[in-house]
């Protein structure tokens, strides 16, 4: 399950239900990868459209590698196509650098960009971010 809502965007709520099944590629100490693919049920309510439940397919990908005993590199790519109509998707993006600076404390940055093919009325189909932060881990 995820939800998200993001004014800038145009997105009053999103909520995904997708019970996923899952295949790792690879998994070791140091690197992973994992596929997962599902039926997912999309409830939406975008600004200027209103509300809509659809269904969907869900494909993912997420990789992540432990570069050093320092840092790390976490990437996830989510494809969500419209069953009625693929032309009509979401696409996630992440990818997260984080370095330790302590034991407990680490330093991140992340980029993410969340992709509608069909946004809002008046928004752009890309919504792109930048973020840096603190971990604490307990």
């Amino acid at each position: 399950m995820d939800g998200r809502a993001d004014r800038i965007a145009g997105i009053n709520h999103r909520v995904s239900l997708a019970p996923s099944a899952g295949y790792y590629a690879v998994k070791n100490e140091d690197i992973s990868l994992s596929f997962e693919a599902s039926p997912a049920l999309i409830f939406e309510n975008l600004v200027g459209t209103g509300s809509t439940t659809y269904l969907s397919l869900r494909f993912a990908e997420n990789f992540r590698w432990k570069i050093n005993e320092q840092a790390s590199l976490q990437q996830k790519l989510e494809y969500l196509p419209r069953v009625s109509a693929f032309e009509d998707y979401v696409a996630n993006f992440d990818l997260t650098l984080s370095t330790k600076i302590t034991e407990k404390l680490s330093a991140n940055i992340t980029f993410q960009d969340f992709y509608r093919s069909v946004p809002a009325i008046g928004r752009k189909e890309n919504d792109l971010r930048l973020l840096a932060g603190l971990g604490y881990t307990f």
